[in-house]
Protein backbone atom coordinates (compact mmCIF):
# COMPACT_ATOMS: atom_id res chain seq x y z
CA UNK A 1 0.00 0.00 0.00
CA UNK A 2 2.65 2.31 0.70
CA UNK A 3 4.47 1.60 -2.39
CA UNK A 4 1.24 2.69 -4.56
CA UNK A 5 -0.05 5.37 -2.28
CA UNK A 6 2.07 6.18 0.27
CA UNK A 7 1.65 6.71 3.99
CA UNK A 8 -1.03 8.47 4.66
CA UNK A 9 -4.10 7.42 3.14
CA UNK A 10 -5.94 10.59 3.17
CA UNK A 11 -8.69 11.57 0.12
CA UNK A 12 -11.73 9.59 -1.43
CA UNK A 13 -9.51 10.37 -5.09
CA UNK A 14 -6.73 8.35 -3.07
CA UNK A 15 -9.20 5.76 -2.40
CA UNK A 16 -10.69 5.78 -5.94
CA UNK A 17 -7.17 5.94 -8.12
CA UNK A 18 -6.16 2.89 -5.82
CA UNK A 19 -9.00 1.01 -7.10
CA UNK A 20 -8.62 2.10 -10.36
CA UNK A 21 -5.08 0.50 -10.41
CA UNK A 22 -6.39 -2.65 -9.00
CA UNK A 23 -8.68 -3.25 -11.72
CA UNK A 24 -6.18 -2.70 -14.43
CA UNK A 25 -4.31 -5.90 -12.51
CA UNK A 26 -4.61 -9.11 -14.30
CA UNK A 27 -4.61 -10.87 -11.22
CA UNK A 28 -7.93 -11.98 -9.55
CA UNK A 29 -6.72 -11.78 -6.06
CA UNK A 30 -5.12 -8.79 -4.87
CA UNK A 31 -3.70 -8.63 -1.11
CA UNK A 32 -3.41 -5.20 0.58
CA UNK A 33 -0.22 -4.84 2.73
CA UNK A 34 -1.33 -1.83 5.14
CA UNK A 35 2.20 -2.31 6.82
CA UNK A 36 3.90 1.02 7.63
CA UNK A 37 1.03 2.85 6.91
CA UNK A 38 0.54 6.25 9.17
CA UNK A 39 -3.00 7.43 9.19
CA UNK A 40 -6.39 6.62 7.48
CA UNK A 41 -8.86 9.44 6.83
CA UNK A 42 -12.63 8.53 7.47
CA UNK A 43 -12.84 9.50 3.97
CA UNK A 44 -10.11 7.25 2.31
CA UNK A 45 -12.00 4.59 4.65
CA UNK A 46 -15.37 4.72 3.19
CA UNK A 47 -14.06 5.29 -0.36
CA UNK A 48 -11.80 2.09 0.27
CA UNK A 49 -14.87 -0.24 1.54
CA UNK A 50 -17.24 0.79 -0.92
CA UNK A 51 -15.32 0.34 -3.85
CA UNK A 52 -14.09 -3.31 -2.45
CA UNK A 53 -17.41 -4.22 -2.34
CA UNK A 54 -18.29 -3.03 -6.06
CA UNK A 55 -14.87 -4.59 -7.31
CA UNK A 56 -14.99 -8.24 -8.88
CA UNK A 57 -11.16 -9.00 -7.47
CA UNK A 58 -10.99 -10.91 -4.46
CA UNK A 59 -9.06 -8.43 -1.51
CA UNK A 60 -7.96 -9.63 1.40
CA UNK A 61 -6.23 -7.23 3.88
CA UNK A 62 -2.53 -7.63 6.24
CA UNK A 63 -1.26 -5.57 8.85
CA UNK A 64 -4.69 -3.68 9.41
CA UNK A 65 -4.14 -1.13 11.95
CA UNK A 66 -6.48 -1.64 15.06
CA UNK A 67 -9.31 1.07 15.34
CA UNK A 68 -7.73 3.93 17.71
Amino acid sequence: MVKVVGPDLATRNVGDNLFKLLEQSPKERITMNFSDVSSISRSFAHEYITKRKLTTKIISETNVPANS
